[in-house]
């Protein structure tokens, strides 16, 4: 995740490890989701790990892991024309960060 309005620099700050640890977050929030149960759309619970595989295979996963790629990499390696604009429309992704962090704090309200 890229803080908005911060001026990059090589400078390892604390938004540089707060950015790192939500990315690391978001990765082992991937790895728990191939193994969560959820329900289907007649409301059965779905335990088999395969099919929770498929589902997510189908619907998140692209949106989740593009949420947490490395496209500094291609700003730094490649970082000229069709690149950069390739770079900014994936950041879009990024936002949905967001949204499953805000699913998460209801999640721990419900838990308390």
């Amino acid at each position: 995740m890229l803080i908005i309005f911060k001026e990059k620099t090589d400078e390892k700050d604390f938004w540089y490890w707060f950015n790192n640890s939500a990315d690391f977050l978001f990765l082992i929030d991937i790895i728990l989701t191939f193994f969560s149960a959820y329900y289907d759309d007649d409301f059965m619970m779905v335990y088999n790990h395969k099919i929770i595989a498929i589902n997510y295979l189908k619907s998140w996963l692209f949106i989740d892991v593009m949420a947490i790629f490395p496209f500094w990499i291609f700003e730094k390696f490649g970082g000229s024309g069709n690149v950069n604009g390739v770079v900014r429309i994936a950041r879009v992704g990024r936002m949905w960060k967001l949204v499953k962090l805000t699913r998460v704090i209801r999640v721990i309200k419900l838990i308390n």
